[in-house]
């Protein structure tokens, strides 16, 4: 079960101006990949949003920001709100996205959500909600576990090392069968 939604952290003598936070995921276009996951915060008395995201990899990483989005966008599969804070929480809601390290999408979004918890800007239970979500009959956790052991082994090669040696050992990868995985789902970014 999903934790609440209800929970309004404001301060008291702000306006009361709101922002709507969403975790959304990406259409799944193959079965074999995983969706992405989105991060998105919809402006007060609007319609539009801005989606945070990840993109690159499998070795290099960046956190993307796509403005004036809406919460139709075709690219979207499934929206789930998480909650809102005072539109003057906008900064620490951003600061902890910003602060959290870009990486695997999924594992990106958990990693903002539990500084979120943290922080007292969510109520507790989303990141553990969405940590049991899957595409693949796997929990994210095990996924994450999974792909960490490999991201460890493609971080540590020696420099100039071709992206095709890095294809080959992410194809290695996916055949083990680790923490019950019988392969590794990457996604492949849509957005």
């Amino acid at each position: 079960m999903a934790p609440s939604t209800s929970t309004h952290f404001q301060d008291p003598q702000l306006p009361t101006y709101t922002l709507t936070l969403y975790i959304a995921f990406g259409l799944l276009v193959d079965p074999a990949q995983q969706r992405h996951w989105t991060f998105i915060i919809q402006h007060p008395e609007s319609h539009r949003c801005t989606f945070y995201h990840t993109t690159g990899g499998p070795t290099t990483y960046k956190t993307s920001i796509e403005r004036n989005q809406t919460l139709s966008d075709p690219r979207l599969s499934e929206v789930t709100r998480i909650g809102t804070v005072s539109a003057t929480m906008r900064g620490r809601v951003t600061g902890i996205l910003f602060t959290v390290r870009p990486q695997r999408c999924h594992t990106f979004i958990l990693e903002v959500l539990a500084g979120l918890e943290r922080e007292r800007v969510i109520a507790v239970g989303w990141a553990a909600y969405f940590a049991s979500c899957s595409d693949a009959g796997v929990s994210v956790l095990q996924q994450v576990r999974a792909e960490r052991r490999v991201e460890l082994g493609v971080r540590h090669l020696p420099h100039g090392v071709s992206r095709r040696v890095v294809d080959s050992l992410v194809e290695i990868a996916r055949g083990l069968e680790k923490d019950d995985l019988s392969e590794l789902d990457y996604c492949r970014c849509f957005f």
